[in-house]
């Protein structure tokens, strides 16, 4: 008897312990083997639990109707363990038997099809997935793990379609939305993007992914207003990003500058390039480009000192560039 401040772990212990006395008075104890491989899977010691079941089939083969299902998912709980040590090629190995030995294994298929994956052994991994939908039609995680496997091989209509399914499944699947929203973008499908990220970010309103990848999508798409704000919103959520957010807003205020300038908008697009110098200011570029726009436009002593801006920012290997910064200084000069 365990008293009730025993732990759980403690009281499967001492089961075990109890049962371990039982079979060494009685060798031929069926029962006594499948219950220390019961209690051995409760304390993740897949090993001997598989052990124990095997010696009780051996005893009595007619239990190893009742006890494949349970080898079958020891089996896949000791790959699990190798997976998470990153011991794909043991994991397999683990799964495949949970599967020789219980062929309806749904879990058996998925997980070696995610160590398939991690094994870059792509097709095999599709093929499993395959099997986990047909013997689970409404496997979500299985759909959802064969679109990732499409989306690694470009096979993105095929990759829509299974993140579709994920949805149609489950309505709420923020990652299904978000996923399916990168294939549509790489399939240049922009506005079936963009209208996937808003709902991922109408589900999980405080993920910066959403926010960000439908900046870009915006940005694609011409509309530089609405990626700059998504993009400053993300900013917002998450400032640490700021190395990798920064500059695109600072590449989104210059081609808003550009559609400036084409409108004859000069001042409007003289203070875009200011805006993306105040987020990237490190940036060389984006004092020629205001450099070559105040040149263009007359302002001398403005241009002459963007320019300067330039060759302190510069890269040394941009010779061509640093040349001609330097003769525009120098006629620049002149003309003043």
């Amino acid at each position: 008897m365990t008293t009730s401040e025993e732990k759980p772990n403690e009281q499967t212990e001492k089961l075990i312990a109890d049962l371990t006395e039982l079979i060494a008075e009685n060798p031929a104890n069926t029962a006594a083997y499948i219950q220390r491989g019961v209690a051995f899977t409760k304390c993740s010691k897949y090993r001997e639990a598989l052990d124990d079941f095997n010696h009780a089939i051996e005893l009595t083969p007619e239990s190893a109707t009742i006890l494949n299902p349970a080898l079958s998912a020891v089996h896949t709980m000791l790959g699990l363990d190798y997976a998470q040590e990153n011991k794909f090629e043991l994991a397999i190995t683990e799964y495949t038997k949970a599967i020789v030995i219980n062929p309806q294994s749904v879990e058996a298929y998925l997980n070696r099809g995610v160590a398939l994956l991690y094994q870059e052994d792509y097709d095999s991994a599709i093929a499993d997935f395959s099997k986990t939908i047909e013997l689970n039609p409404e496997s979500t995680t299985g759909y959802f793990h064969r679109a990732t496997a499409y989306v690694i091989q470009e096979q993105y209509p095929n990759a829509i379609a299974d993140y579709t399914k994920v949805i149609e499944l489950d309505i709420a699947n923020a990652e299904a939305y978000f996923e399916r929203g990168i294939a549509y973008t790489r399939c240049n499908q922009l506005d079936n993007a963009i209208a996937d990220f808003t709902q991922f970010i109408q589900l999980l309103p405080n993920d910066v992914r959403g926010y960000m990848n439908r900046g870009i999508a915006y940005s694609n798409c011409g509309e530089y207003s609405r990626a700059l704000a998504d993009l400053n919103h993300a900013l917002s959520l998450d400032p640490n990003l700021a190395e990798y957010i920064k500059p695109g807003i600072a590449a989104m205020h210059t081609l808003r500058a550009i559609h400036y300038e084409k409108t004859g908008d000069v001042e409007s697009a003289i203070s875009e390039l200011n805006l993306a110098l105040q987020f990237s200011p490190e940036i060389a570029q984006a004092y020629l480009n205001k450099a070559v726009l105040l040149d263009k436009h007359g302002r001398t002593s403005d241009a002459i000192t963007a320019y300067q801006d330039f060759l302190a920012h510069a890269d040394k290997q941009h010779t061509d560039l640093i040349e001609f910064a330097t003769q525009r200084i120098n006629e620049l000069k002149q003309i003043q």
